[in-house]
């Protein structure tokens, strides 16, 4: 029964990793998705312009 704490500690260091890796995926797509906004309204712009 020793092993089940370190087991644990393990699967939850794991989780928190995966959760660090899911939240910069998520602020990369967000800064992406607001590039691409912007971008878009530029060209908008000099096509008006």
């Amino acid at each position: 029964m020793s092993g089940l704490p370190q087991g644990r500690h393990d699967f939850e260091a794991m989780i928190a990793g995966l959760r660090d890796i899911y939240n910069g995926v998520t602020q990369i797509a967000l800064v992406s998705k607001g590039v691409s906004g912007i971008t878009s309204s530029v060209n908008k712009l000099l096509k008006e312009g």
